[in-house]
Formats: C-alpha cells, sequence, structure tokens
C-alpha cells in the first residue's frame, strides 16, 4: 500500500501530543504546551523514519527507549532523575492503555477492515478520515485518565491542582489532600494550606520571603519594617506533625485561593522549607474540609 508521509506524520502527531498531555495530567506536572508540541513533534518525525527501510539502527528496542527519554525529556522540564524516570514510565503506561482502548474501537467498528492501515517497526499508520482519528484519539483519552484516576482513588490517594493568589500574584501548585492536616490558622480558624517554600517564592515579596527563611519564627515577625500591611499577613501556626511535636510554622494569609474553580478567601498558606514528596508528585498539602468549603 501507499504511504503517505504527511499522515503518517500528522496521525502520530497527534496520537503524540495526547499522550503527553495524558502523562502530564496523571504526573501531575505543569504543562507548557510549547515543549508538548516540540516533544509531540520529535515522536511523530521519529515515526516517519522508522518507515525507511534503511536506517535500522534506529530500529532496535535501545533506540526506541532513547527516543522516549528524549521525547518525555523535551516535553517536560525536570530537575531530578527519579521524578524524570518515573514520568517516562507513565508515558509508557499510557501508551499502552491508549494503543489497547484505539485497538478496541478499531475491533468494535471495524473501522481497521474499512480504511487502509500499516504496522511497521512497531509504528501505526492509518489512512482514514480524520474526524475518526480525533473522535478515537478523544475517546481513548478519557477512558485512559477515567481509568488512572479509579486507580488513584481505590489506592486512597487525590490530588488537587489549586492557585494562590497574594499580593496581585498568583502561581499553581500540585496539592495532595491530607486528611491528616488538621491545622487552622489561630486567628480565624480557618483551614491551613501547606506549601514548601521554593513553590511560593516566587509570590512573596522579597523583604516577607527572607523572613520565612529565618529558623527563629518567633522573632521572624520583627524583621518586617518597611511595610505594616505585609507584616499583618504573616501568622505563627502551632503543629505537632512535619517531624516535629509542638512546633510553630511560620506562614501568611492569602488574598484568597482557588479550588475546583471556587475562591476561597484568607486561607493561610503555611510555609515548610523541605521537600513534602521526594518524587516531586506534589508541592502542597490540603485538606478534604478545604474542598468542602
Amino acid at each position: 500500500m501507499t504511504i503517505y508521509i504527511d499522515v503518517l506524520f500528522t496521525v502520530n502527531f497527534v496520537i503524540n501530543f495526547v499522550l503527553l498531555i495524558l502523562t502530564g495530567k496523571i504526573s501531575k506536572i505543569k504543562l507548557n504546551k510549547i515543549r508538548i508540541f516540540f516533544g509531540a513533534f520529535s515522536g511523530a518525525l521519529y515515526a516517519v523514519f522508522m518507515f525507511f527501510p534503511n536506517i535500522r539502527m534506529f530500529y532496535g528496542v535501545l533506540a526506541k527507549f532513547c527516543v522516549s527519554l528524549i521525547i518525555v525529556f523535551v516535553s517536560f522540564k525536570f530537575t531530578r532523575w527519579i521524578p524524570f524516570l518515573k514520568t517516562v514510565f507513565i508515558f509508557y503506561v499510557s501508551s499502552f492503555v491508549f494503543g489497547g482502548v484505539v485497538l478496541g474501537i478499531f475491533y468494535f467498528t471495524n473501522a481497521g477492515l474499512k480504511y487502509k492501515s500499516a504496522l511497521n517497526n512497531g509504528i501505526f499508520y492509518f489512512n482514514f478520515p480524520w474526524k475518526i482519528l480525533f473522535l478515537s484519539v478523544g475517546i481513548a483519552y478519557i477512558v485512559a485518565k477515567v481509568g488512572f484516576n479509579t486507580y488513584k482513588k481505590q489506592k486512597n490517594i487525590m490530588y488537587e491542582e489549586i492557585k494562590i493568589n497574594f499580593y496581585n500574584n498568583e502561581i499553581t501548585l500540585n496539592a495532595l489532600v491530607d486528611t491528616g492536616n488538621m491545622l487552622s490558622d489561630p486567628i480565624e480558624n480557618t483551614p491551613v494550606v501547606i506549601a514548601e517554600l521554593d513553590s511560593v517564592k516566587e509570590l512573596l515579596p522579597s523583604e516577607m520571603f527572607e523572613c520565612l527563611t529565618k529558623s527563629d519564627t518567633i522573632n521572624a515577625l520583627s524583621d518586617i519594617k518597611n511595610d505594616v500591611l505585609l507584616k499583618t499577613k504573616l501568622r505563627l501556626i502551632p503543629f505537632s506533625s512535619l517531624g516535629k511535636s509542638n512546633g510553630m510554622l511560620i506562614g501568611f494569609k492569602s488574598d484568597f485561593v482557588i479550588v475546583r474553580e471556587k475562591i476561597i478567601e484568607n486561607v493561610c498558606i503555611g510555609v515548610y522549607d523541605k521537600k513534602l514528596s521526594s518524587s516531586d508528585l506534589y508541592n502542597a498539602l490540603i485538606s478534604p474540609e478545604l474542598i468542602n468549603l
């Protein structure tokens, strides 16, 4: 059969793009559409070369694995090896689930018999109307996403994307819903979000950030001298967790927090100066109470 390079490239680009979006969502990585575009582009370009007969050096398992490393590395920003390798694993699992769903759709609808298709060196080629491609990809994405979310809920692990607004700045964090997080603001008795110090750095005025880095939390409040309003935003939160009993966590009162598209005002953000997740899956902790407000 005749293989059209433009069709081969476009089909694999669309599938790679959706797979990378799915991988990022499952991994709770902040998505950068430009990086994902180039990641999907590199994967589609590799798929085109796989149909050429004279470059067998690219056909082996090691070559394919190296290409997948490149695709994931290009698509997402990493600073540590463990999160990178975990994301590669999720990319592979997503690909297998995704491919199985698409083949299942072809099996039940007989689309594979009606339209021309080919498989060469693990690369699929489909020559059928675009609406069928996008419909199949969309169904596969939904099934895979629902499957992963169901698995996480069964494992009692739930994450929420939250946005914190402070002094007209806003950041987005991946938060683990922690049933053990019972901290509350001692002044207003509202739930406390615990966030890594590095994750909120770009949100805070420099004077306040320097204050939050001080180990002596009791005297840290006196270090802010130039901005009285800023000083009123600081909080000292008693806690008995995070590896320390009867401790004092320094934090600040946000302007508002957005959880599940709900705006919640005056939420206190407790700042933790170490990593909350060794694998960087999340950088904040929220209580179920905050979700239900």
